[in-house]
């Protein structure tokens, strides 16, 4: 059901069915078809709804996951701004790290977006984590 409002351009939907996992991990061809549609039929209301959604103080760890993993996957630069705003709101930078970045280096522009110190040397505190994540970074931009 998420993946058909998904389809016809419902953001929020998007965003829960890509809460459960990472899925730029691996290649899932029938969901990034499905969110190829979507972007080609409905990107300026995606990024719209993903803008609403990422700025959102009250998202938690999935669903932030989620509307993150979204975002990297429509790529749009107006996106962000939204996605660093999304990472500065988040209280466990851990647990979103690499669903952020995705996001945030597809969306990229030419701007530089930074990071405030205090996000930065919280994330640091967990090295072992970090070590681990970048590990499954790698492998997910190197499948993508």
């Amino acid at each position: 059901m998420r993946q058909a409002r998904l389809r016809n351009g419902d953001a929020l939907a998007g965003s829960n069915a890509l809460a459960k996992d990472f899925f730029p991990r691996t290649s899932y061809r029938w969901l990034e078809s499905l969110i190829e549609e979507a972007k080609f039929f409905h990107t300026g209301k995606l990024v719209l709804q993903l803008e609403e959604i990422l700025i959102s103080s009250s998202l938690d760890g999935p669903r932030l996951r989620g509307a993150l993993t979204l975002a990297g996957y429509i790529g749009d630069p107006r996106l962000a701004q939204s996605v660093k705003i999304a990472w500065d709101n988040a209280l466990d930078k851990v647990e979103v790290l690499i669903t952020a970045l995705w996001a945030a280096f597809r969306c990229a522009d030419d701007e530089p977006v930074t990071c405030s110190t205090q996000s930065y040397q919280q994330f640091l505190r967990s090295r072992t984590k970090a070590l681990r994540i970048f590990r499954r970074i790698a492998v997910a931009f190197y499948r993508t």
